[in-house]
C-alpha cells in the first residue's frame, strides 16, 4: 500500500469517528429534550378529577372548544365510555343556576371543584342512562344539579345492563344475609328480654322477702335489723359505753308517731312526742333518701321559739351509714308549736319540717352548721330541700344484763 492509500484511510477513520460522536451527541439532546418534554406533561394536572367507586368509573372534565366542555365516565377497564357535550347555553336551558357564570371557563373550574371535593352522586335511570348529581353553591344556598351523562355505544348500554344485574344478584345476597342476621339479633335480643325478666322477678321476690320479714320494731322506713343494729351501736356508744353497765340486751324503739297515720301537722307531733326522751326521727323523701337525727332532751310545742343544747345529739343519713355529731355547747333542736321534729341550724336547720309536713318542702342545712358534716346538705345527697314520703319518731328504751 502506498503512503497515499494510508494517508486516504486515516482521514476515513477520522470521519467516521467524528460521525459516530456527533450522532451520540445528538441523541443525547434528543434525550434530554424528551424527558423535559416528559417532566412538563408530568406537571400538567391530571385529566381524570374523580372517581366514583359504587360503578369503577373515572370522572373527565375537559373544554371541549372555547363555548362547551365535555363531561366524561370512563370505566377502568376502559371498555364502556360516557360523555355529553354542553354550551353554556346548553346548561342554562338544564337549569337556571348557570346563569350566574359568565362563560364555559368558569363552570369548568366550578365543577372541578365539586368533582375535588367530592360533592357528587352517580345515578341510573331504567335505560341504563347515567346522570350526574352535584350541588352549586350561591351565597350559602346549594342548587341540586341532574345532567345526563349518555353512552357512546349500544355496546357499552349492554354492558352497563350486565353489571347492574350482577350487582342486583349481589344486593338480593347481602339483603338475605342481612334478614338472617336480623332474625339471630331477634331470637338473642328476645332470649336475653326473657332472662332479664326472669332475673328482675326473682330479684324483687328475694328483695321483698327481705324487706317485708318481721323486724323487731314497728317502721315502714327501716328495712333490715342490720339498719337497727347500726342506730343502736351510734347511741350505745355515746350514752352507755361508760356505764357500768356493760351489755345491751336489746333496744326497744318504740314507734310514737307516724306521719301518715297520725297526721302531718306540728300539734299532731307534739301531742304525741312531747315530753319524751331520748328521740329518734326517720325520714323517707319522695327520692327514696333516708336520714333523720337523735336527741336526748325532749321537744315542746312552745308559743316561742325554743332551742335546747344536747351535746349527745347527731344526725344521719341511713343509706350511706354516716352520722354527724353536734359541735359541743350547741343548741341540738328546735321546738315551736307549727313546727314538726327539728334539728337545729343557723342560717338553714339541719333538719326542717314545717306544717302540713307532706305538702310544704323540707329542707336540711349546708355543710358544718352546729353538726360536723363535711359537705353542702349532706344528708339529703347533696340536695338542700326535699318532700317527706313518710315520717317516723321512736322513743328509746333501754335495757340491760347484770353480767
Amino acid at each position: 500500500m502506498s503512503d497515499e492509500d494510508k494517508d486516504s484511510e486515516s482521514d476515513s477513520d477520522d470521519t467516521s469517528e467524528k460521525r459516530k460522536k456527533k450522532n451520540k451527541n445528538i441523541k443525547k439532546e434528543k434525550e434530554a429534550k424528551k424527558g423535559k418534554k416528559e417532566n412538563k406533561e408530568s406537571e400538567k394536572p391530571k385529566e381524570v378529577l374523580g372517581y366514583i367507586e359504587d360503578f369503577n368509573f373515572d370522572i373527565k372534565i375537559t373544554k371541549a372548544s372555547e363555548n362547551s366542555l365535555k363531561i366524561s365516565l370512563v370505566s377502568k377497564e376502559g371498555t364502556d365510555n360516557f360523555e355529553s357535550e354542553y354550551t353554556l347555553k346548553d346548561l342554562i336551558n338544564e337549569n337556571k343556576v348557570f346563569l350566574i357564570f359568565e362563560n364555559i371557563d368558569e363552570v369548568i373550574d366550578n365543577l372541578k371543584l365539586v368533582i375535588e371535593n367530592e360533592y357528587l352522586s352517580l345515578f341510573l335511570d331504567m335505560n341504563y342512562d347515567f346522570y350526574f348529581e352535584f350541588f352549586i353553591d350561591i351565597n350559602g344556598n346549594k342548587k341540586q344539579i341532574r345532567l345526563l351523562i349518555e353512552p357512546l355505544n349500544e355496546d357499552s348500554k349492554k354492558k352497563m345492563a350486565l353489571r347492574i344485574q350482577e350487582q342486583n344478584k349481589k344486593i338480593e345476597k347481602l339483603e338475605k344475609k342481612n334478614k338472617k342476621l336480623e332474625e339471630n339479633y331477634q331470637n338473642l335480643y328476645d332470649s336475653v328480654k326473657k332472662n332479664y325478666i326472669v332475673q328482675n322477678q326473682f330479684n324483687n321476690i328475694v328483695y321483698k322477702a327481705n324487706t317485708q320479714k318481721n323486724l323487731s320494731i314497728d317502721s315502714k322506713i327501716f328495712k333490715t335489723e342490720e339498719e337497727i343494729d347500726f342506730i343502736k351501736a351510734i347511741i350505745f356508744d355515746r350514752k352507755y359505753k361508760n356505764s357500768e353497765e356493760k351489755n345491751i340486751n336489746s333496744f326497744s324503739l318504740n314507734l310514737i308517731y307516724r306521719g301518715t297515720r297520725d297526721g302531718d301537722m306540728g300539734q299532731n307531733f307534739h301531742k304525741l312526742c312531747d315530753g319524751l326522751s331520748p328521740i329518734l326521727l326517720i325520714i323517707k323523701t319522695t327520692h327514696n333518701v333516708r336520714f333523720g337525727g337523735y336527741t336526748e332532751t325532749y321537744f315542746e310545742g312552745t308559743n316561742e321559739y325554743l332551742g335546747k343544747k344536747d351535746d349527745n345529739a347527731f344526725i344521719y343519713n341511713l343509706d350511706k351509714r354516716k352520722y354527724y355529731n353536734i359541735k359541743k355547747g350547741q343548741n341540738a333542736i328546735l321546738c315551736y308549736k307549727n313546727y314538726g321534729p327539728v334539728f337545729y341550724g343557723n342560717e338553714f336547720s339541719n333538719i326542717f319540717l314545717k306544717e302540713p309536713f307532706f305538702k310544704k318542702k323540707g329542707s336540711v342545712a349546708p355543710k358544718g352548721d352546729r353538726f360536723e358534716t363535711k359537705e353542702d346538705f349532706e344528708i339529703n345527697l347533696g340536695k338542700q330541700y326535699f318532700k317527706p314520703l313518710q315520717i317516723e319518731v321512736f322513743h328509746i328504751k333501754l335495757n340491760f344484763n347484770d353480767d
